[in-house]
């Protein structure tokens, strides 16, 4: 079945069934961080404010990585909060690598626990990627507290796959604002500099009721700047991977437009997809309470109904990471095309 993405209902974009089956895991709520655009602030506070509280038990996350793993899911993306703060992460990734399941791990690189370094001498992860929106001091500082720390252990990383000849890939993940558009090119050289295996680039995503909707979110006139970064990725370093075709597409439509609806969304077909929030809760879409299962009470779904000419006009900015997710750039040629 199709998944056909809408524009003032005209369809624009077919899309195939993905290839990938993948949940998004937010492993806990906790982070060490106030970023200013991050969804832990959509309600006016933080997760900073979850630091102290205690996270899931690691038996039922393990229960989860077992319903995955029959659920035919074949890449986890783990994230939170900050992944790293949860006592039992060593543990769970072990888990996901023995059911042969691909993990990707989302950090904000500011703390690095003692087994990072058993990460890489083991090959136990698929990807690190980290977050880093610039090199320029005052804007990290301004928007996500931290400057430093961060590089420092960039540089800690990078030597660990170096020293154990790690095949895990590293990747740079940035989050495109008001603010730094003028830090994107000097940051994507750094990150062919370092070696780095792909840059994502991702629109920033805030409810127009958020305090900082205006200084930090896109308009039109930002969009035809984002556009000439992808063309600079596309033209000067083809050494290393880029945020997809598709990506780059949805990204430009919504912010020219935010119009778009889809219809037979994939998350909703033949479990393509799960989203399990920092409560155990699982999920087939972020942005709706559609609750399938809870892991603090086990009582996962047996399975979930095919969509049927279901059309959501929830489709936004903060979709669009989770598609690139199922649609990864070697296989857009195949699987998107253009109406």
């Amino acid at each position: 079945m199709n998944t056909i993405i809408k524009q003032n209902d005209k369809p624009i974009l077919s899309l195939s069934a993905p290839i990938r089956k993948v949940a998004l895991w937010h492993v806990t709520k906790r982070c060490n961080m106030e970023c200013k655009y991050c969804y832990g602030s959509f309600d006016g506070s933080s997760y900073k404010k979850n630091y102290f509280k205690e996270d899931l038990n690691l038996d039922n996350m393990l229960d989860v990585v077992g319903f995955l793993s029959e659920s035919g899911i074949n890449r986890i993306h783990l994230c939170g909060g900050e992944p790293f703060l949860y006592e039992g992460f060593y543990e769970l990734l072990k888990s996901i690598r023995q059911n042969k399941i691909e993990s990707f791990v989302l950090t904000n690189l500011t703390f690095l626990p003692d087994y990072v370094e058993k990460l890489f001498s083991e090959n136990l992860i698929t990807n690190l990627s980290f977050s880093l929106d610039s090199l320029n001091k005052d804007y990290n500082l301004y928007v996500r507290g931290v400057h430093s720390t961060v590089l420092e252990n960039i540089n800690k990383i990078l030597n660990y796959k170096k020293t154990y000849n790690s095949n895990i890939e590293l990747g740079l993940y940035v989050v495109v604002t008001k603010k730094n558009m003028d830090f994107l090119l000097p940051l994507i050289d750094w990150a062919v500099k370092m070696g780095l295996d792909y840059i994502t680039l991702q629109a920033v995503y805030l409810p127009k009721s958020h305090k900082y909707y205006n200084d930090l979110s896109l308009t039109s006139k930002e969009s035809e700047s984002l556009e000439k970064v992808f063309d600079y990725l596309v033209s000067s370093h083809n050494q290393i991977r880029i945020s997809g075709t598709l990506l780059r597409f949805i990204t430009k439509a919504l912010i020219n437009k935010n119009n778009l609806s889809v219809e037979n969304c994939f998350v909703e077909q033949n479990s393509q997809y799960y989203f399990i929030d920092g409560s155990g809760n699982i999920k087939n879409c972020t942005t709706k309470n559609n609750i399938i299962g809870c892991s603090k009470d086990r009582k996962f779904p047996k399975s979930i109904c095919n969509a049927s000419n279901n059309i959501c006009k929830d489709f936004c900015l903060d979709c669009i990471g989770i598609w690139e997710m199922v649609y990864p750039e070697e296989f857009n040629d195949k699987l998107i095309h253009v109406l």
